[in-house]
């Protein structure tokens, strides 16, 4: 399954009710076992804190800090999913923050290419610190509905509930990542594969 996005960014003094997209693409996301060092890094991070707002199972609010950006991000969820967002103050994204109380994860984003694709590795921190998600984006829904995923991924999580951010902060991590872990541990000992 894929997942069409279309996103929208706003300046911080309006959020318009008409989402006009500013980005559309087609993403596949998957796990890992390991992070590919040799791939990434070199590469200047993202650290990103995300904490939720509201979370129902079509609607997430969320604020987050980006390299010290503060943002608020509408997301809806289904296979064409929207993302809105909107830049916030320091003020205002430390006033909501306490609300995401038990709701909230930090990660560290690597963006780069490969495989003349766009992709960015997610690496959680805190009680998901053994969380690794590689998404992959596409222009063409053909391009992404042929990708053939690197040896290095675990299982795709594209259409997985459980591993949607709002999820992975309310919940924490899936149990079928830590088996994944384990059964590729077990098989592969020390190969390095590529993503």
């Amino acid at each position: 399954m894929l997942r069409q996005r279309y996103t929208r960014n706003y300046p911080s003094d309006i959020l318009s009710p008409q989402l006009v997209p500013t980005a559309t693409y087609y993403e596949r996301r998957f796990t890992l076992a390991d992070f590919p060092v040799d791939q990434l890094g070199d590469i200047e991070p993202c650290e990103i804190e995300v904490g939720f707002v509201s979370i129902t199972h079509k609607r997430d609010v969320a604020i987050t800090l980006t390299n010290g950006n503060p943002n608020i991000v509408v997301s809806e969820h289904s296979n064409r999913s929207f993302k809105i967002a909107s830049a916030l103050s320091l003020s205002q994204f430390n006033t909501l923050w306490p609300t995401t109380f038990g709701q909230n994860l930090n990660l560290t984003r690597y963006i780069s290419s490969g495989r003349g694709l766009p992709y960015s590795v997610d690496r959680f921190q805190d009680h998901l610190s053994s969380l690794i998600i590689v998404r992959y984006q596409f222009e063409a829904e053909h391009d992404a509905r042929q990708f053939v995923p690197p040896k290095a991924v675990l299982r795709e999580i594209t259409s997985s509930i459980d591993y949607q951010l709002s999820t992975l902060a309310h919940i924490g991590m899936p149990a079928s990542y830590t088996d994944d872990v384990t059964l590729r541990k077990g098989r592969v000992s020390s190969q390095r594969v590529a993503v």
